[in-house]
């Protein structure tokens, strides 16, 4: 018994430590904590943090009754709400949605993360919470959102995947732009999302830090790729943007430093338009690109760290004008078809530019059907491969073909 008595007593710390703890933690762990002493009970009791997640529940009943006694319980003890996160299960229950996330607002909470798996486009956020004047973040997953231009401005992160996007967010026109007027955003995600073709972001050039847009999966034309809108301005405070499968524009990237002059981590995967990059800039530590199409890419970067290439068949016309003194190369290739020996010069020309890195090279040769033999040539310099992995298959005899 004293023993129980003295660990309560080393536990016992201040009730606003207890729920900072307990809010680092998964649902169930913070749940688990309140065998603890009775300050952690009564601190899980109060938290001002609630997460609801009808997976660990048997029925769907028991689940909307579990939420609604919460939150009636944190209303009748004057109880007030930080965070509050939902996600159903049961797409026919809408009604409970749209009365949990009013409650909710009532109980002042103003960071929102709300998930409907599997997606339901019927499904409509309420507007209570759009017009949130205290919202600073929401996070969205498989619903429908409309109306974005009433967002409050201290709105900090926004954050939609699987969401189909319309109503008076969008510019009418020919192309449904989403243009976003955010004074307080400074992070933006959009991911996977519906209704647009354009994302017009030149508005947030003076404020925005990370940007991301990605479009899931391929869409059936080039016509139907979204298309990302920067304008003529520089970004000052973005120090984080990844796009993928989108269209840009063919010169979006030629002159980095005036366009981007801060950015530290630049993602581009699968993006039309785009082919030449002439990053020069004393601020990126970290660079990732993925194509299928032959790029052509200039880097003056004296702080880059990392640099990271995925494609296909396609090797890069790279020249490396500078770099840190220990940076390091990933690059990963999916071969197709044939590999003729020119290929293979390429690869090596490519490799050189990179020999001031530690490189490590993935081959996929899955679908290679015939690897042709390097004729003799004269001695060519090699460039040094930290480490390489060749996978997909094996390499035999009748892959092999004959020197030409």
């Amino acid at each position: 018994m004293g023993d129980r008595q003295n660990l309560a007593a080393e536990l016992d710390f201040p009730e606003a430590a207890i729920q900072r703890i307990q809010g680092c933690l998964s649902p169930k762990e913070a749940a688990s904590t309140v065998v603890l002493s009775k300050s952690w009970y009564n601190a899980w009791l109060s938290r001002p943090l609630l997460h609801f997640d009808q997976r660990y529940f048997p029925s769907a009943d028991g689940f909307f009754s579990y939420v609604r006694r919460s939150l009636e319980r944190y209303h009748r003890s004057y109880l007030k709400l930080e965070s509050f996160s939902l996600r159903m299960n049961d797409s026919s229950s809408h009604n409970h949605a749209t009365e949990f996330i009013a409650r909710a607002v009532i109980l002042g909470a103003t960071d929102f993360n709300l998930e409907f798996s599997p997606p339901v486009q019927e499904y409509v956020l309420p507007r209570e919470l759009l017009e949130l004047e205290s919202l600073v973040r929401l996070s969205a997953v498989g619903c429908t959102i409309s109306g974005l231009d009433v967002l409050g401005p201290q709105l900090k992160t926004l954050s939609l995947y699987k969401v189909c996007i319309g109503g008076a967010m969008l510019f009418p026109g020919d192309w449904h732009t989403i243009i976003l007027d955010c004074p307080g955003l400074e992070n933006l995600i959009l991911s996977d999302c519906e209704g647009f073709d354009v994302v017009d972001v030149a508005r947030m050039l003076t404020y925005v830090y990370s940007v991301s847009v990605i479009r899931v999966g391929n869409r059936p034309t080039s016509k139907d790729i979204p298309r990302i809108s920067f304008g003529p301005f520089g970004f000052f405070r973005l120090t984080s943007l990844l796009l993928e499968r989108l269209d840009t524009d063919s010169m979006l990237f030629s002159n980095f430093s005036v366009m981007f002059p801060y950015v530290k981590d630049l993602t581009l995967r699968h993006c039309d338009g785009c082919l030449d990059f002439r990053i020069s800039s004393t601020s990126i530590h970290y660079i990732s690109l993925a194509h299928t199409q032959r790029l052509k890419i200039r880097l003056d970067a004296p702080n880059l760290v990392k640099f990271k290439f995925s494609g296909a068949t396609s090797i890069p016309e790279l020249s490396v004008v500078s770099a840190s003194r220990k940076w390091e190369s990933d690059i990963t290739l999916s071969c197709r078809r044939n590999l003729r020996f020119m290929w293979f010069l390429e690869l090596n020309e490519f490799l050189l530019s990179l020999s001031t890195s530690k490189i490590t090279l993935d081959i996929d040769l899955l679908r290679v059907w015939e690897i042709e033999r390097l004729p003799n040539v004269r001695p060519y310099s090699k460039p040094m491969v930290a480490n390489l992995m060749l996978g997909g298959s094996s390499l035999t005899s009748d892959m092999l073909g004959k020197n030409t």
